[in-house]
């Protein structure tokens, strides 16, 4: 009986795995052929590239290049990215010892025009449709030390998709 009982699990097991798998067309057609769309659905996606750091060189003597660059920007029709920056210390760099007050001016200038930056400057847009886009910054130090130190700001960089404004 036991023989018997495990013979038929074992007919039931291999009659289970030997279960063909159908395609079926679910449209009807005259000629046996069938339609399926193939969709992707993209989202905003970019990636910005900024100098890990910055060296400011003599007094009044202007800096080399440093780049921003934006890469494999997929946008929206009428989107466009926006990079702004922001200094920390109002473009000076300050004394970092402990309650120290001393502070080192300097100036940042952008693109191709060399535009003084202020805080929260847009200093590149890479609209929709285009998948890369670079600035150039220059730093220079407008004034002296007064005390043998270390002096830093921060500047943080600012990643935005906004509207392209329509003209009307």
């Amino acid at each position: 009986m036991k023989k018997f009982i495990a013979l038929a699990i074992a007919i039931v097991m291999m009659a289970a795995l030997a279960v063909p798998a159908f395609a079926a067309i679910t449209e009807e057609t005259q000629n046996g052929q069938g339609e399926v769309t193939v969709s992707y659905g993209a989202t905003d996606a970019y990636t910005i590239n900024i100098p890990t750091s910055i060296e400011l060189g003599d007094k009044d003597v202007e800096g080399a290049a440093q780049a921003v660059s934006a890469a494999d920007v997929v946008l929206a029709a009428g989107k466009k990215l926006t990079v702004s920056v922001a200094s920390t210390n109002g473009w000076a760099v300050k004394n970092t010892a402990q309650d120290a007050t001393e502070t080192i001016a300097y100036t940042m200038k952008y693109g191709s025009e060399k535009t003084v930056a202020v805080n929260d400057a847009v200093i590149l847009e890479v609209e929709s449709g285009n998948a890369t886009g670079s600035v150039n910054m220059y730093f220079t130090r407008t004034a002296d030390a007064v005390v043998t130190a270390t002096y830093e700001d921060t500047l943080t960089f600012t990643a935005a998709v906004e509207d392209v404004p329509t003209e009307s």
